[in-house]
């Protein structure tokens, strides 16, 4: 084997072992990320703070790696929620979420906290006319 053929099949084996270790690597985070994140998935009650009466409606949480999906169900007709959020390994996470309220497109933020494996305390930040408005709930695991 001539010189050019042993460098061409060490670049060749130098490629499929960066393969082998970024596959390696992001099953490794993903596993991290189903310990971490992974019971956050389900039906979540959604109740205000200091309070013990929820809203009718419910979070309906997906979790895709270490980003939670979050649509509300059991919204007034034509009414339509949903967002994302990415999480950190803190159990603390941001995002942002679209509500389509009495046919206006309306926006805002979400800061949220993980209490423990059934609960998530939610800050939610808008606008409405003119003020900053800031609410916080409570996130129920149902099911």
């Amino acid at each position: 084997m001539g010189l050019l053929d042993a460098l061409v099949v060490g670049v060749a084996a130098g490629i499929v072992a960066a393969g082998l270790w970024a596959f390696g690597e992001r099953k490794l985070r993903q596993r991290r990320y189903e310990g971490a994140f992974g019971s956050l998935s389900g039906e979540f009650r959604v109740t205000p703070k200091l309070t013990d009466k929820p809203h009718r409606e419910t979070a309906v949480i997906n979790v895709r790696d270490n980003v939670l999906d979050v649509r509300l169900a059991g919204l007034p007709d034509g009414d339509a929620s949903e967002g994302e959020i990415l999480m950190n390994e803190q159990l603390r996470g941001a995002g942002h979420y679209w509500h389509r309220k009495g046919g206006a497109d309306l926006w805002g933020f979400w800061d949220v906290q993980v209490r423990d494996d059934k609960t998530i305390l939610v800050h939610t930040t808008f606008v409405k006319d003119t003020t900053v408005v800031v609410e916080a709930f409570r996130w129920e695991l149902i099911a």
